[in-house]
């Protein structure tokens, strides 16, 4: 186990480089970890190590215009729409409330919508990413990670040139 959670996190610096070069891909520039911190104090939950990568390294962003949540390094009762992670998911929250095992990080407001799952925290402290089809109804594994859910969003954005 300990050979693939180094693996991992291996991957992060491919990924993340990966992201920068992309035209697909607009993002911040990270968030301190007194941010992240008050956010998971304030969602009741620790985030993975792939997603607190991420939010050190770029805090929020945008994959193919679709927002990736992150933190917007406000009060997070002062913000109004976008993309942060605390905000959304309270909002998520208050709307339907038997989903408590769900933090979602990504929604395009039409078709698709993900989230973790943290009904079961996989090797390394990872939660596997999961896809809501709004259009067929479906809810499916998407990625085992956080890592590989953006590696298959920006192959999504890129293979659909």
């Amino acid at each position: 186990m300990e050979k693939s959670c180094e693996r991992i996190l291996r991957m992060k610096n491919n990924i993340f480089e990966l992201l920068q070069e992309s035209k697909y891909s607009d993002f911040g520039d990270g968030v301190s970890a007194t941010w992240i911190e008050l956010a998971e104090r304030e969602l009741n939950l620790k985030f993975s190590p792939s997603y607190r990568n991420f939010l050190e390294k770029f805090g929020f962003g945008e994959l193919g215009g679709v927002e990736v949540f992150g933190i917007y390094q406000l009060p997070f009762d002062k913000i109004v729409g976008g993309g942060d992670i605390v905000s959304k998911n309270i909002i998520y929250r208050k709307n339907n409330q038997k989903n408590s095992d769900r933090l979602y990080v990504s929604d395009d407001n039409g078709e698709e919508l993900f989230y973790f799952d943290l009904s079961r925290v996989l090797p390394c402290g990872e939660y596997a990413i999961r896809r809501i089809d709004r259009i067929a109804g479906t809810d499916e594994v998407y990625a085992e990670d956080f890592f590989k859910f953006l590696l298959k969003r920006l192959e999504f954005f890129e293979s659909a040139e």
